[in-house]
């Protein structure tokens, strides 16, 4: 789902490998942290919160655009890179695509996979996260 979507705010899948009993999806490396993590150590300005704020509602009508329901936007799932004020999105695990009116077929594709992420840096190695 995540590789036919087209907004670049979101973190995009490289692959999907078998690994031990199950898969590991392969993942870019943004280089941010979570909005969860991050609002631990760090205080968010007025100027920051709407800037994240906006970030967040257009990459939601870019989702809503492309059918499709993330159903876990928390700040754990959403990742900012703070000296670029960018934000992405992450954790698409249990989104939904909804079908389209005019689809003969008009059932919804909703799903749930358990995966194990392995983000690949950009000096080659490997990265365990959640």
């Amino acid at each position: 789902m995540l590789k036919n979507l087209e907004i670049s705010a979101i973190v995009r899948p490289y692959s999907l490998s078998a690994y031990q009993n199950g898969y590991a999806l392969i993942m870019e490396d943004f280089g941010g942290v979570s909005l969860q993590e991050y609002t631990r150590t760090n205080t968010l300005d007025l100027r920051q919160i709407l800037c994240f704020a906006i970030q967040l509602a257009d990459i939601l009508d870019g989702l809503y655009r492309e059918g499709v329901i993330h159903k876990d936007i928390k700040p754990a799932n959403i990742l900012i890179h703070p000296e670029k004020s960018q934000i992405k999105l992450i954790d698409f695990s249990i989104a939904c695509v909804l079908a389209r009116e005019n689809s003969r077929n008009s059932e919804s594709q909703c799903f749930r996979r358990d995966f194990s992420v392995f983000v690949t840096g950009t000096n080659g190695t490997d990265e365990s996260g959640d």
